[in-house]
């Protein structure tokens, strides 16, 4: 299975679901996700909290929030879900990719990329960065603004 981490979004789940036959209501965010897997052709099963885990049963809520960590440990990929992106955002993580893929994995230049990729400051000088594109650009700035990046489970999810 796969993992799901995503941003939860607006309190209220409005949207209506249909699982197993059942009727299931969702937030915004995930309905949006759903939406885009469904037309990507993903079919593989999901754990996505939300859904798996009874939301109105605060029992079984604190007792899965302990095996958080083993889920996401357990799953063999961990997708990110960062939102509907606009234009600038989805040029910006397709020129990050391209970048990555023209990046020499030689222990110089894995050094090189330590050093110079993951500054402590992403307004410094960056070449990496530097080599996006205008619109690249202000795509990586707005991605690196997602509100999804202020979640305390990310760290979590993502690296487990």
């Amino acid at each position: 299975f796969s993992a799901l981490s995503y941003r939860w979004g607006d309190e209220t789940p409005v949207f209506e679901i249909s699982l197993n036959g059942c009727a299931v209501l969702v937030r915004e965010n995930l309905r949006d996700f759903l939406l885009h897997a469904r037309k990507a052709g993903w079919t593989k099963n999901l754990w996505i909290d939300a859904v798996c885990i009874n939301q109105n049963d605060v029992e079984e809520k604190n007792q899965q929030i302990g095996l958080m960590g083993a889920v996401y440990s357990l799953a063999s990929s961990v997708l990110v879900w960062l939102g509907n992106l606009d234009t600038a955002e989805t040029t910006a993580l397709e020129e990050m990719r391209d970048l990555g893929q023209a990046v020499d994995y030689s222990k110089k230049t894995a050094e090189l990329w330590e050093k110079r990729w993951f500054p402590s400051d992403f307004n410094g000088y960056n070449p990496w960065i530097d080599r996006l594109s205008p619109a690249g650009r202000r795509g990586f700035d707005q991605l690196i603004a997602n509100p999804y990046w202020t979640r305390k489970w990310i760290v979590q999810e993502i690296l487990l």
